[in-house]
């Protein structure tokens, strides 16, 4: 347990053998505290992978401004329509709750008039609050040092506060006290306040709660100066998104090179790499079905497809190359799906039988790399279905006319010779 000033924070280990995910203990816990008033309560599935998952508490509306007043007023209209929305649990913002502070404001003609300026009003009167240290006593080789305060209660209200004095004279003849409303938390971005609505929600509604909040706020007439923004945590998931597709993009390139230096020809490569969209389909219609977020682990997931299910194309491809040299081309083409079928096979399966405790979920942390491992496993079985099935039908259409051409050409020539 942690607790800080006007906040507290509790880290919950579950117990190994539970039959519920984290993510389902966490939407027991959020809906059975829905009712709880007077406190902003957050309930998260943390761990070390978090960042690199989609798993969000509800809905946000990320907004910024010049202007503190305008901001609070938008956030004060957003919080209270977004409750109608429907899914919502609870509502809340970045800056906790409002508290109301007193604040001494020092007329300076006043304290002019009696020989003192605003300055030294405020300097003494955090004095008379806070205490002056009045000495340093040296005992021991330590170092201790006296504080002159007055007792303890002596100024815990405003009447007692304005009746304090100041160089012998009353505080109330130079200053007036004014109760304004503080926010615990203020975040301030490229020299802009920034506030952040959050509506609380079951993660399976998540994304209707988001499309509700932002039907929502384009709706409302906020304040000319509040303008939406990214949260820090959405400009650094599109950075880790940016970064990942420039991965994929690259890894293309050098699977591609690779490929054409191995092969001498830059047809054959392309025809291996038309395995990669084959991965694609598999892939994401896994992840659709089992209801996966796409993530940054499910990216990684794509990244190690580009370098795998490219290995069942070669076999394919290298298989037509070589039963070529004893057969005709239309042969071959389906010869090389009978020949290379038990290795194609043998990869792949491997490769997802060792993927499913993870798919699953089994075992510590492999919660978090779900989505990788669903990633990988519809994308091999997809490619290598399709590449058994439509790889012959793409290679007779790029390369059997100009076989069947050769072979023409051939016979002209022999029936001119004859």
């Amino acid at each position: 347990m942690t607790l800080e000033s006007g906040s507290a924070s509790i880290s919950v280990n579950l117990k190994d053998d539970r039959k519920m995910t984290s993510q389902e203990v966490a939407d027991e816990w959020t809906e059975a505290t829905k009712d709880v008033m007077g406190m902003q309560l957050e309930i998260t599935v943390s761990s070390m992978l978090s960042s690199l998952m989609a798993s969000e508490t509800g809905g946000e509306v990320n907004l910024a401004s010049t202007d503190l007043d305008d901001l609070t007023e938008a956030v004060e209209l957003i919080e209270e329509e977004a409750w109608d929305v429907p899914g919502v649990l609870n509502v809340y913002n970045s800056a906790g709750f409002t508290s109301t502070q007193i604040e001494v404001v020092v007329d300076p003609l006043e304290a002019m008039s009696h020989g003192m300026t605003a300055y030294q009003v405020a300097g003494s009167l955090y004095s008379l609050i806070s205490g002056t240290e009045a000495m340093t006593i040296s005992s021991n080789g330590e170092d201790y040092s006296v504080m002159l305060e007055f007792p303890e209660g002596t100024y815990t209200d405003a009447s007692s506060l304005l009746n304090a004095t100041v160089n012998g004279v009353p505080l109330s003849e130079m200053a007036e006290l004014r109760y304004t409303d503080s926010q615990q938390t203020i975040i301030r971005e490229n020299e802009r306040y920034t506030m952040t609505v959050t509506a609380v929600c079951l993660s399976g509604d998540v994304d209707a709660v988001q499309d509700g909040l932002d039907a929502l706020v384009a709706e409302l007439d906020l304040p000319d100066s509040v303008e939406l923004t990214q949260s820090m945590t959405e400009e650094t998931m599109n950075e880790m998104f940016g970064s990942m597709g420039t991965a994929i993009a690259t890894a293309l390139f050098l699977v591609f090179l690779v490929m054409a230096m191995q092969f001498e020809s830059p047809k054959y490569s392309l025809m291996v790499m038309i395995s990669i969209p084959f991965s694609l389909i598999g892939a994401f219609l896994l992840i659709f079905i089992t209801g996966q977020a796409i993530s940054i682990t499910s990216l990684m997931g794509v990244l190690t497809l580009v370098g795998t299910v490219v290995n069942n194309g070669i076999l394919y491809v290298d298989g037509v190359a070589e039963a070529q040299k004893e057969m005709p081309f239309e042969d071959a083409v389906v010869e090389s799906g009978k020949m290379r079928l038990r290795p194609m096979l043998m990869t792949t399966l491997t490769t997802v039988i060792a993927m499913i405790p993870m798919a699953m979920g089994i075992g510590t942390g492999n919660a978090m790399m779900q989505g990788m491992a669903i990633t990988i496993i519809g994308g091999l079985v997809a490619a290598t279905i399709l590449i058994l099935v439509l790889f012959p039908v793409f290679y007779t259409l790029l390369y059997g006319r100009g076989k069947r051409r050769e072979r023409r050409q051939k016979k002209e020539a022999l029936a001119t010779e004859q």
